[in-house]
């Protein structure tokens, strides 16, 4: 084979190994960076009559962020107040969750929200996780320090659902649900409708969280196998091994 057409052969051979590496990208669901100013809103005793805030601005994926906050205890006085968004405008934004009394947080995206289909979050096949960023976890009176978390996402193929427990940190964390953990006939390439419920089975009873918005709510690409970012190298380090000995060849002549 000629050398220019082994070259060709490496770029052709690079073009589809490596790109996919390069452009591998996530798509955020949330910065919470609407509104702002920061807005509350606020869930009182008496579950029955959960609160409701919606949300619409183009910074949100689909359009709209639908949330639904419910006071589950049984002593007069609890509430729990939700505060998104940012200060100034172009800083990362929060989500903080507050409660004095067991209670649950739902944020919905998409369809079910009111807005627009979120699509594929794969972002073309490379993505394989969803990333929520905390800024902490905390509660003062429960023992076992854990929070449930449940993510339904209604596909256009059917329902995919997740859950797990997180753990209390004061400091800041990346919780991940990777796609491949979530049950059900769905397809990620294409959503309709996304739901996130935080603490429905009441694990934490004073609970207070704090997402972050710098990165927020989003899906994310894995790390490349290792295998893959072998195969690119070697076929990076031979096209370039080659150009330099013919550039020195030619040189000498």
């Amino acid at each position: 084979m000629r050398s220019s057409h082994l070259v060709g052969v490496l770029a052709v051979v690079a073009l589809f190994v490596c790109t996919p590496l390069a452009n591998a990208a996530p798509i955020t669901i949330d910065d919470f960076s609407f509104p702002s100013p920061l807005a509350s809103f606020s869930a009182v005793f008496g579950g029955v009559n959960p609160n409701f805030a919606t949300d619409t601005d183009a910074s949100i994926l689909g359009g709209k962020r639908y949330m639904i906050a419910t006071v589950q205890s049984a002593s007069a006085g609890d509430n729990t107040v939700i505060t998104r968004g940012t200060l100034v405008a172009a800083t990362p934004g929060v989500l903080d969750y507050n409660s004095s009394g067991t209670g649950k947080l739902e944020l919905i995206y998409g369809l079910a929200a009111g807005g627009a289909a979120l699509g594929d979050l794969t972002g073309g096949g490379t993505n394989d996780k969803i990333n929520l960023d905390f800024l902490f976890l905390t509660d003062a009176l429960a023992a076992v320090n854990s929070m449930s978390i449940d993510i339904v996402a209604d596909t256009t193929t059917g329902l995919l659902s997740f859950s797990d427990l997180i753990l209390e940190d004061p400091t800041p964390f990346t919780f991940t649900a990777l796609f491949s953990a979530f049950g059900g006939p769905g397809s990620f390439a294409s959503v309709n409708s996304l739901s996130i419920v935080f603490n429905d089975t009441s694990d934490l009873k004073d609970l207070d969280f704090r997402l972050s918005g710098r990165d927020g709510i989003r899906t994310q690409n894995g790390i490349p196998e290792p295998t893959s970012l072998l195969l690119c190298g070697m076929i990076t380090a031979l096209g370039g091994g080659w150009y330099a000995r013919r550039k020195l060849k030619m040189s000498a002549a």
